[in-house]
């Protein structure tokens, strides 16, 4: 026999808290204009457009090997390829490296100021690889760019796509105030090439 039931009833409070997520404002990116023709025939990279044998080209800040070697495989057997950069440690590593070949390559350690030991309209192609470091000073290196570079002559800016839209925009300006005009943009990787070719008059 059961006796009697008991029940105990507790009382349970519940807050319900309601929240709301509101998203915030979301600002694009400067968008940079693309151009997709590319300047070099099919099936070379965008990092060497349109070398030729007996061209004078100029790498600055440039310091692959690979990329050395191939400019002047391009030029020769009368072309002669310059390389510029701001770092001693490299200039002297590459010019060991290269020292065989004579004329045909030039190592120079870029000067404080900023100016090349080039005579003017002397390059017809220039490749220069841009640094975060380096974008405070872009404006003066497009230029003297601009004056060392033949006109209809061409100039490639590599820099690294985490860069930002940004730092593509003070690119196109300062060569494009230096005397420049962009034919073409490229990404491959983590690598955007931008190509400009040099006015008729500076």
């Amino acid at each position: 026999q059961m006796g009697p039931r008991t029940t105990l009833v507790s009382s349970e409070r519940r807050v319900i808290v309601i929240v709301a997520l509101v998203p915030g404002r979301v600002i694009p990116p400067p968008r940079m204009p693309e151009f997709p023709q590319p300047v070099e025939p099919a099936g070379q990279r965008v990092a060497e457009p349109n070398v030729w044998p007996g061209m004078q080209v100029l790498l600055i800040d440039v310091h692959k090997a690979q990329f050395i070697t191939a400019a002047l495989q391009r030029t020769a057997p009368d072309g002669k390829v310059f390389v510029v950069s701001s770092h001693p440690v490299q200039v002297e590593r590459l010019a060991r490296q290269f020292a065989l070949l004579g004329d045909r390559v030039e190592v120079l350690e870029a000067a404080a100021s900023g100016t090349l030991s080039l005579a003017g309209q002397s390059i017809d192609r220039a490749f220069c690889e841009i640094k975060r470091s380096r974008l405070a000073s872009l404006g003066s290196q497009c230029q003297e760019l601009r004056r060392v570079v033949k006109p209809q002559g061409q100039l490639a800016v590599m820099l690294n796509f985490t860069l930002g839209g940004q730092a593509r925009q003070a690119v196109v300006e300062a060569c494009t105030a230096a005397g420049f005009k962009q034919i073409a943009s490229r990404r491959r990787g983590r690598q955007r090439t931008m190509v400009f070719q040099a006015t008729s008059t500076i």
